[in-house]
This record gives structure tokens, sequence and C-alpha cells, in this order.
């Protein structure tokens, strides 16, 4: 069974539209590459003014047929439109084959979702600060803001012959850490022998005619790239050009970045960030990929809307049908005649007359132009099987059929799922039931119905509610939310059954028009609680939780792919092994990258209790810290909330009832910088009051109340919010405590300044209302700011429980506020250098330094970084930062030369300073970031247990030159390490500048 789109009777192996034509630039009676192809609208075979062309540029009118040029047929209506793919199908099978080429790519459908990639970027030939129709877009693989060629400059070489140039059979290796030697470990060999390694390693030297295929995108070579020697330095590559390593590409591939829409001939040029240029992950990876349409989304809305410029369309994917849709059975043979049988007919679920795949075919046995059960199903669905399958099979309506017909008209109610279409047939089943709460005999609207699964009409564990909440339902508790790249809003609770402490971690998410259905997190027959989440900058989200599952408290995490619908990208992942109980955890991603944790520790008879935090570096997670006895200790230390403020602080809040009452205290350090020591944050690193642990100003000294549940964040403005909730004593008669979430926001310089007032708020209703539990709250990235910069503007949102004094169970419910709008405020995000985790700088070398730089406002923002070591500035550059961009500077081309006489400890600073005034004092404290930087000592060779410098001039050091002694450039006993002044040899005079250093250190 086929659908005849053109309607001629006949099966067509591939959609041919005789009016799409092409111009026959070279005679030869076919169709080439470049030649322009238009769609001939009055079919003259003459190119008029106003018709269609689909790719080209029209260089005379006389317009030729071939057979060979075919449409994707997306909509199945037979003919070409604009939006429509055309492809040349050489071998005219029918289908699109790896090697034939796209005519034009497909636009993307209406309401298309979109996503954001922040290394698609576009050349501003006219200087407006965003994307015109006529500038080139381009993929910034290795994100330098400029348009390069596939090079990276690790990729090294022996010069064993030493004539300045790589020859084929030298070795070719990736010096990871760039310290032109080969290490023993960690440096990958690309091609040719492997050299010595470590101290007897040969010098490494670069060569600008190394080019990779970055196949992938990562602006760097990774293991399994092909590497070619780009002999005449074109960037693409030919037949005669060496292959160092892996696959030939194909005669003519581009060895440079990207280029989406345009043609760039240089290297080099700017490339700058329009937050509008958004793009259809196709593949779910979260980053553009060729073939993924690129578009210009006008309205800021994250959907392809029909209006909006298409940059670049889909590519058909290889082995795409060109042909007529084969509904049922094998394909026909070409122009085989096709037959009509009226009782084959589809649920015309878009109602528009027309069938489209995926619609269900059935045979209409009883000509009743009803689908029923005795109907058979052909394609695209399966054969009733007489019961609701609502549970386990989505899709399944229930409505009430007022007038017992059978048959859905738009009267009828509607109890669960989606309006079907007036005329569809409905089935009755047996166990679909209600609660007939005022004993009218029949149902009404607000009456709860279920799925009574043993058919006995009682509820029972295992019934399903269709409609309501059974007694028996399980209770979501404890919200945790955060934001996505794409400004969504991601929520996690977990729940169980009333009265059983086995529960589970859901999660759902608001897409900006309503709530995902939710989905597991965790199922396993354990207690899993306590669930928290949060973003990263990888395009992830992070849920932590606490589980039972290896029979008491330990804490778990997974990770989730946040660029398409929520998938999981690994299993569960243990985070702590100890033999305490770890609950509560809480976690945020800083500046460089690393992810903090931190939880409540207890032992199982309660008379220990801590917080303790470790963070992930990148590689690996640290050990387990205690804050120090100092700073959080306490009887009853829980509920942990920690974050990062916009001067790179991480605060810690908690509870603990060293003072007898359940009270909120803090800590926080600025111990944040490049490396982490593996010990942790130092005790004296951490915010003390009084040698004791902080206490929130607002607290009272006598208080009549407990707290729970911290919820601490910094808001794009700078203010601190502070949400939990607040324990009353009984009062007025009533018999238990009541039970409020409040909250209180604040500025804090070296002391809180309370803004709102000098007590905590209830939050949504007064200390009398409803017992509120268990808050979380945050600023979403879920808003767009007034004007036409499209600034974020995100909103508070606040989850927190509320117990249903009806059904005595807990609902979750939440609250936002309007966007809060920061007009001017540029920050630095992180400062990366190629120091060592010591922090030592190698004697005669180089500093560079990348500078991570954000515009937070919603206004386009000049400003001037600065570099310095101590007071000595090195670096000075002028940047310009629209709304929402993120832009690395690098020091690549103006590094700083630690001079000979250069040695000791330094402070790195880098200073952002805005040509704006920021929106106020607290958008400063991310202006600066300091950090050490240590300039090694002439001399100091190796170190102790390694082959790197240590910082200090040892025996060691003198052996190593020692053994070099006498030697010169390219001869096996030299290394350029041991040549402490650089003049091709060592001998006397390096020796004797080590050992005037002998027996210092840095």
């Amino acid at each position: 069974m086929a659908y005849d789109s053109n309607s001629n009777g006949r099966y067509d192996n591939s959609t041919f539209d005789p009016l799409v034509k092409y111009i026959d630039s070279n005679g030869n009676n076919q169709r080439d590459t470049n030649e322009a192809v238009v769609y001939d609208t009055n079919n003259n075979n003459v190119y008029n003014t106003g018709e269609p062309v689909i790719f080209g540029t029209v260089t005379t009118t006389s317009l030729k047929t071939d057979s060979k040029l075919k449409i994707v047929d997306s909509n199945l209506d037979g003919h070409w439109e604009a939006g429509k793919a055309v492809v040349y199908d050489n071998n005219n099978n029918g289908a699109f084959d790896t090697g034939e080429s796209i005519v034009a790519n497909a636009n993307p459908a209406n309401q298309t979702g979109l996503n954001s990639d922040s290394k698609v970027k576009y050349v501003d030939s006219n200087g407006n600060n965003h994307w015109d129709a006529s500038e080139v877009v381009a993929y910034d693989s290795n994100g330098d803001g400029r348009y390069s060629n596939s090079t990276d400059p690790l990729i090294k070489f022996v010069d064993s012959i030493v004539n300045g140039h790589w020859d084929p059979g030298e070795s070719v290796v990736y010096d990871g850490n760039n310290n032109a030697i080969f290490d023993c470990t960690g440096e990958a060999v690309i091609a040719g022998p492997t050299p010595t390694c470590g101290l007897d390693s040969p010098p490494l030297s670069p060569d600008s005619h190394f080019r990779f295929v970055d196949t992938k995108r990562t602006g760097k070579w990774v293991t399994g790239y092909t590497v070619v020697y780009d002999s005449n330095l074109d960037n693409i590559y030919q037949s005669t050009e060496p292959v160092v390593a892996g696959t030939a590409p194909l005669i003519g591939t581009v060895l440079k970045e990207p280029v989406i829409l345009g043609t760039l001939s240089a290297t080099w040029p700017t490339l700058k960030i329009d937050p509008l240029v958004k793009f259809v992950d196709s593949s779910k990876n979260g980053f553009w990929d060729p073939g993924e349409a690129v578009v210009y989304d006008t309205n800021a809305n994250n959907k392809y809307d029909l209006s909006e410029p298409v940059i670049v369309g889909m590519a058909p994917a290889v082995g795409t049908r060109l042909s007529e849709p084969v509904i049922a059975g094998p394909a026909p043979a070409n122009l085989v005649v096709l037959a009509i049988d009226a009782k084959v007919k589809f649920i015309d679920l878009a109602m528009n007359g027309l069938w489209r795949p995926v619609e269900m075919v059935v045979y209409d046995n009883d000509t009743n132009g009803i689908y029923g059960s005795t109907d058979s199903v052909i394609a695209y669905g399966a054969q009733p099987n007489g019961a609701w399958d609502g549970v386990d099979r989505s899709g399944e309506v229930v409505v009430y059929d007022n007038n017992n017909s059978g048959i859905y008209t738009s009267t009828d109610p509607v109890i669960l799922g989606s309006t079907p279409a007036n005329g569809t047939a409905l089935a009755s089943d047996s166990r679909v039931k209600f609660v007939d709460a005022n004993s009218n005999g029949h149902w009404d609207s607000g009456e709860m119905v279920a799925y009574d699964r043993n058919n006995n009409g009682v509820e029972d564990t295992g019934d399903a509610a269709i409609t309501g909440q059974l007694s028996t339902s399980t209770h979501p508790l404890w919200p945790s939310a955060a934001s996505d790249y794409l400004g969504r809003v991601w929520l996690v609770w977990n729940e169980g059954p009333a009265g059983s402490p086995n529960k589970d971690v859901y999660l759902k998410v608001w897409n900006g028009t309503g709530w995902t259905a939710r989905q597991l997190v965790t199922s396993n027959p354990s207690p899993d609680f306590n669930n928290f989440i949060t973003s990263l900058n990888n395009r992830t989200m992070m849920v932590v939780w606490s589980s039972n599952r290896t029979g008491h408290p330990q804490l778990f995490y997974r990770l989730y792919n946040a660029s398409g619908n929520p998938t999981p990208t690994t299993g569960d992942i243990a985070l702590t092994s100890s033999t305490m109980f770890d609950e509560a955890p809480s976690a945020v991603q800083d500046r460089f990258g690393r992810i903090w944790v931190s939880w409540a520790r207890h032992n199982s008879t309660r008379t220990f209790f801590g917080i303790y935090y470790k963070y992930y570096n990148g590689t690996g997670w640290s050990s387990d810290f205690q804050l120090g006895p100092s700073i959080g200790t306490g009887l009853g230390a829980k509920s942990p909330s920690i974050t990062e403020t916009k001067d790179a602080r991480i605060w810690i809040a908690w509870i603990s009832n060293q003072t007898g009452s359940e009270l909120l205290y803090y800590t926080s350090t600025d111990d944040t910088s490049q490396f982490l020591l593996t010990t942790g944050v130092p005790d004296a690193s951490w915010v003390r009051c009084s040698s004791l642990p902080c206490l929130f100003p607002f607290e009272s000294p006598t208080p009549a109340y407990d707290d729970d549940r911290p919820s601490l964040f910094q808001t794009s403005d700078g203010v601190f919010e502070l949400f939990y909730d607040r324990s009353f004593p009984c009062g007025g008669g009533c018999t238990t405590p009541e039970q409020n979430v409040m909250y209180t926001n604040f500025t804090y310089t070296s002391n809180w300044i309370v803004n709102s007032a000098p007590t905590p708020s209830s939050f949504m209703n007064t200390i009398t209302g409803p017992a509120d539990y268990y808050p979380s709250a945050g600023q979403m990235s879920d808003s767009l700011c007034p004007g036409s910069n499209h600034g974020v503007c995100g909103r508070l949102w606040v989850f927190w429980n509320r117990l249903n004094t009806q059904t005595a169970a807990f609902d979750l419910i939440y609250a936002n506020t309007g966007g809060i709008q920061v007009q001017h405020d540029v920050g630095i995000r992180s400062t990366i250098s190629n120091i060592t985790a010591s922090l030592l700088v190698p004697y005669n070398s180089t500093v560079k330094i990348d500078v991570t730089l954000s515009n937070y406002g919603n206004n386009t923002e000049t400003a001037q970084l600065t570099l310095k070591l101590n007071s000595t500035s090195f670096f000075s550059k002028t940047v310009t930062l629209v709304v929402n961009q993120t832009l690395v500077v690098t020091t690549a081309n103006r590094t700083i030369m630690i001079m000979p006489a250069v040695w000791g400890r330094f402070t790195l600073t880098a200073t952002l300073q805005c040509t704006c005034v920021e929106s106020n004092s607290v958008m400063l404290g991310d202006n600066t970031l300091s950090g050490l930087v240590k300039a090694d000592l002439p001399g100091d060779i190796i170190g102790d247990l390694s082959p790197l410098p240590d910082g200090r001039v040892d025996i060691l050091d003198i052996a190593d030159i020692a053994f070099g002694f006498g030697s010169s450039c390219g001869q096996a006993r030299y290394h350029a390490r041991d040549d402490i002044n650089g003049d091709c040899r060592v001998d006397i005079l390096d020796v004797a500048k080590a050992a005037f250093y002998f027996g210092k250190s840095v």
C-alpha cells in the first residue's frame, strides 16, 4: 500500500517536479554542481523575474529539465515549494546517497524548538552588532573569536635532521603541557617512532604546516583526528600533500573552521555572537553539527516562526527516500498502477483531510466511517485490546459519554487527555470507575476517576488515579529547582506512598508554556530522598540526592542532557562512601568550572554532626572535608545550602541547634583560586565570627522558634535572597506548632545590610495560615528583558510543600516574581593560565592567560581589560560585549616573559573597567580577580620527585646540568632546560648561574 502524492494513479519511486529546472551554463545537457536551479512557475522554459531561485545566480534565462533533480517532498503534495530540500540523485535510485549533492536544504517545520551554541558566530561587516542577511556565519571551533584554520600549536615534531621543518618519518607528538619535551606519561605519539621520553627527550618543535581534520569541531587535536601537512598553506587538502596520521581526507577538504553561510577566503576575521542566531539541534547533543538548520530567532522565543530568516536549512539525511511513501508491505515497482479501496481510511489527527506519516491507517470493515474495535489496523498503530492503557501506553483519552452513544461529540467532557476529533468511536472498560461523592448514581465534574486494576470496587494499592488523588497516592516532597542554559526550569522532588519510607526522585521541566510529564530519576527499592538539582556550564544538569541503598544514607548523583528533552547521560554515581549518614546535599559550580557539593553528616546515634563539602576539579572528586569545629560545629547541624556570589566567594548556610533552638548559620571563603589544595580550604580561610560560627543577623538571641531547610542565593542585581521554613510555638488554642515559609533579602559587604525589614517576612501567607515546609528558591533565566536588546531578566521562582488540610497530604506548589532587570553589569568569570598546579612559572618561560568575560546586563558595553603582575601592567585590551555574550580574551600573542633577573612570588590581577556606570556597587564584585604566581629561579631544572621544576635549586639540578655539560644544540645530551642562558650550549656559565642560586627557593 502506498500514498499517491501526485495523484497520477501510479507509484513513483522518486519525487520529480518538472518545474524544477536548471541553467545549463556549459551546454552539456545535465545539471552540474555550480549551475543555478530555479522554479519555472509558468513552465515556459525561460526564467522570468519573480520566479523562485532555488540555488545559485541566474546568468541567462534559458532553462532545462534534468530528471535527476529530485525534491524531498516533506508535505507529500507532489511538487516543490519554498523550504523543501532539492538533491541531485546521481544514480537515479530514488534515495539520497553518500556523495550526492544537495542543491537546497530544507527549512525547519513551523514552531520547531531552537537552541543556542556560543560558537556559532558571524562577521559583523557593517559594525551594527547584530547579524544581517548578507553577513557570513561561521563556527568558531576553538572559541577564540576569530575565523581560524585547523591548527593546534601543541602538535610538534622531532627535528631529527635539524632542517627547521617536518619530514616524513620524523616523530610527531602532542605536547600536552607545551614544555617542548616528550613526557613519559600523558602525551600521545601521533606518527612516527616513539621518542625518548623525560629528561632525555629530544626537543619538540612546532611546524606551521600541520593541519588536522576537525571532525567533531573541538578546535584542537584529539586522538583519532587525521593530521596532514599543508605544504602550500592554502588550508585545502590536495592529493600531493602528505598525510601525517589517520585516513586521507577527501581531496578538497577545507582545513579551516566550518563556514555555515557565505564565503571567507582569509583567516583571522573577528567573529561575534548574536544571541538571536540559533540552530535546530537535530542530534540532541547540545552543539551545532553540519547539516543542522541555523535561523535568526527574531522574536527570541526559542522557536522557528515561518517569518524568521533561515540562515541555512537542514540537510537531508543519507538514506532519505525520494519516493512516494509506502504505507504497508514492500515497495511497488516504479510506475506500477495503484488501485483505490474505499474502505481504506485513516485517523485524521491534524483534521486537514490529508494523510501524513504517523496517522493510523485502518480498514473500515463496516463502512461506518468510525474507527472501532472490529476495524483492522493496516499501519501506524496497534490493534485495540479492549482495555484502558493510559498508565502504560500514552494517548488513550478518557471522556464522559453523555448520551452513551459510543461516539465522541464536542459536548462530552474530557476527563483525561487531549480532546479527540468529533465522531471518534469510544470504547468502555469496566475497571474505569469513579467515586460517587454526592451519591447521585452518576459521575459529576470534580469527582475522582480511578482505574480499579483488580475490579473489586475498592481502592487498593496498585490502583491508578485517572483524575483526582487516591488516599494511597504518593506525596511529592523536598522540591529543588534550577534553570538550564535554554531558560527552562527543572524541578526535582521525591515521593512515595504515604507512611512508607521508600521514596524515589522525580523530575519535570517547565518549557515556558507548561510542565513536561514527570520522569523517574531513581528506581531502586531503597529510599532516595533529600534531592537537589543544579545547572553545569557544559549544558548538563546535575541531580544529587541521599540514598539508603548501601544500608545507610550516602550521596549519589546523576547527569542529564539539558540541550533537548531531559535525558540522562549517566547512571547513578556514588559521591560518598563513609560509615556515617550523609544527607541533604546542595551543589554549585564555581567560575572555574569546579563543582562544589556540601551536605550534612552524622553518626547512627546522632552524637556527632558536621557540615561537609567536596569538589570536582574536572578530572576527579576530592576527599570529603569537614568545616572546622569553629566554623561548622553544633548539635543537629543539617540542611546546608551552598552558593557562589559575583565576587567568587563560596557561601554555605546551614541549621544548628547549638544554642538550643535550630537557627541559621553561615560561612564563606574567597580561597577559590585556579588551583585548590588537595587537603581542602584551610580553616583560616573560612569566615568566622569571634572564633565562633556566624549566626545570621536577623536571628533572635532568645528565639521561640526553629528554622530549617535554608535556600541561599544571590540574584543578578547583587541582592542575597534567603528562604527557609520556620516552626512557631503553638498558640491561640492550636494543637500543633505553626509552620511557615519565611524569606529575607540583604546585601553583604563586611556586614549584613537587611534591605526589606529588620525581621524576616512570611512568604505568600500569614503565620496563622497553612503549614508550609521545605522551600527551594532561585533566579531562573526564564524571562527576557523588555526592549530590543533581549537581555535575560530572570524571575525568582519559589517551590515548597504545603500541608493539604482536606487530604492530609503534602502538595507541591510554587510562585514566581516578575523579571529582575540589570541595565549595566560586566564581569570576569575566570582567569585560566598555563601555570602548573604548584603555581610555578618555569624560569625563562612565558605566562599565557585566558580571561573569560561576560555581559550580564541589558546593554552592549565597552570595557578595558588589564592584567598586572603586582603593580606592573603587562597586557591591556578594549573589548565590546553584546547582551548575554561571554568572551574569552587570551594573551597568546602578547605573553609576558619572566625575565632572568625576576624571580619570586607575584600577584596576578585581572581588572575589567566598564565605560558604563554599573548598576550598583555589588556589580563590581566580579570586576577584579587575583591569584598567586611564583616565578621560578634560574637553575631550577628538575624536581626531587618529578621531571618538572619544584621551585628550589639543589644538588639534583646541578647534577642534571653536569650531565649535559659540554653539549650543544642538536646533540643527544643537550637539553634546553640545562642551557640556562639560552646560548645553545651547556657550559660553565650555566653551572655558575645555578651555583649562584643554589639553596634558594620560591
